[in-house]
């Protein structure tokens, strides 16, 4: 094996499911095209494999089709043809695996744990089998290959599935070259990129309110809507009683939306319903001013609402955010991206500012 196979810069897995009849000449282009494009767009050494489930190579396959394209003609390739698991020393750059009829589950077999959860795979297919189909992508969830593509042949419709979710998104006709992969995967390596998701959260700001001590002294006061949970409450801990108010929910006047220091616990479907009122639009910051807090991603679970200022985080991650930019992280993070999705153009993008 050379030393070009033995690099791969890119991690792309393009699988083709599909019978050996004639190829669909809009999805060949459309997935050649979609492969030089890629090609192009990653830094440093490219190759594609190609795989069919066959012991008998067939002239008449979309793969075969793929594999003559004269747009791949400057790319490496590679062809393999088996009818079972064929061992992988490394994650290919590309590779293209063709399945005939319903062989899901024997294709199913070709994935190994060799390959990077960052590979990209398209499925390209023609069998409206859901049954089958159920196979491939199960298999690449159990190895945890997220960054998927499915392909209807016949009419060029494109699918990509959601990680960690049994959703889809299909669209139908060539999609950009640009548009094709949605990764749902991402690694969060250090507090900068925490931070960026913390502002991403729909979570207003506490300090910690883990329990109802903590909204005690914090200043908040609950406003509770019947007497079921009051009495409850003040039964296990009496000296939470001034916690409470009692304003009923729906007796709200204009001015209680942009309370910051008020608390409602009620039931969740009295709630949802308050919560959509335009009242709660917020036009400054295009946001709700009051969320649903029963459920926490920091680990915190506190059945309660209240209004205050968005994102825990904050100013807990504002230092590391000022030293990050004064280190220079920040211009490096974004030259590096740059670097990663432009290829060698990154050079004058940088310079342009």
């Amino acid at each position: 094996m050379t030393s070009v196979w033995k690099v791969a810069l890119l991690r792309l897995l393009v699988t083709t499911c599909t019978s050996a009849e004639e190829p669909t000449g809009k999805v060949v282009g459309y997935v050649s095209s979609l492969i030089r494009y890629l090609s192009e767009e990653e830094p440093g050494s490219f190759d594609c494999w190609f795989y069919e489930n066959s012991k008998q190579p067939s002239m008449d396959t979309i793969l075969n089709a793929i594999v003559s394209s004269h747009r791949l003609s400057l790319i490496p390739r590679r062809v393999l043809y088996s009818e079972g698991k064929v061992e992988v020393q490394r994650s290919p750059g590309a590779l293209i695996i063709v399945v005939n009829g319903n062989q899901f589950m024997e294709m199913a077999l070709f994935l190994t744990s060799s390959f990077d959860r960052g590979l990209k795979i398209v499925v390209l297919h023609n069998n409206n089998n859901l049954e089958g189909f159920i196979y491939i992508v199960e298999a690449l969830r159990l190895m945890q290959l997220h960054n998927v593509v499915y392909i209807f042949t016949d009419f060029l419709v494109i699918q990509n599935m959601e990680a960690f979710q049994k959703v889809s998104h299909i669209r139908t006709g060539a999609v950009p070259f640009h548009e094709v992969f949605i990764d749902p995967t991402s690694n969060l390596t250090g507090p900068y990129e925490a931070k960026m998701s913390a502002f991403m959260t729909d979570f207003p700001y506490a300090p910690d309110p883990r329990t109802l001590d903590d909204l005690l002294v914090t200043g908040i006061t609950v406003e509770q809507t019947g007497d079921n949970f009051l009495k409850a409450t003040i039964e296990h801990a009496p000296r939470i009683k001034k916690l409470f108010s009692k304003i009923e929910f729906n007796e709200w006047r204009q001015g209680d939306w942009n309370s910051q220091n008020h608390a409602y616990v009620g039931s969740r479907s009295h709630f949802y319903s308050c919560l959509n009122d335009p009242h709660n639009f917020d036009p400054e910051t295009g946001r709700r001013r009051m969320v649903v807090l029963d459920q926490f991603t920091l680990g915190m679970r506190v059945g309660f609402f209240f209004t205050s200022y968005r994102n825990p985080l904050v100013p807990k991650l504002q230092r590391a955010e000022f030293q990050f930019f004064e280190g220079g992280f920040t211009h490096f993070w974004l030259q590096q991206i740059t670097r990663q999705q432009y290829g060698a153009r990154h050079v004058g993008i940088v310079a342009k500012g």
